[in-house]
């Protein structure tokens, strides 16, 4: 089974020969462009990327590791 992305790069002459001469074994499924509701974790880094890290620029590490973990409490406390 193939689980396909539809990345531009995937769907060249290639790649449909070889789903073609491969269909009698494989399946391909192929994604949707977007879908947030395949991956859980996408509402948590789209909040995180506009409140916590919109607009930073950390100058060094050590502010950027404070920043995130921040952040992370900020998130644990939101419903």
């Amino acid at each position: 089974m193939l689980l396909w992305d539809g990345l531009h790069a995937h769907r060249g002459e290639e790649m449909t020969a070889f789903l073609a001469a491969n269909r009698r074994w494989s399946t391909a499924h192929q994604l949707p462009a977007y879908a947030p509701e395949l991956n859980p974790v996408e509402g948590e880094w789209s909040w995180f990327n506009a409140t916590v890290t919109a607009n930073f620029c950390p100058y060094g590490l050590p502010a950027l590791q404070a920043d995130l973990k921040r952040g992370r409490r900020r998130l644990q406390r939101s419903p």
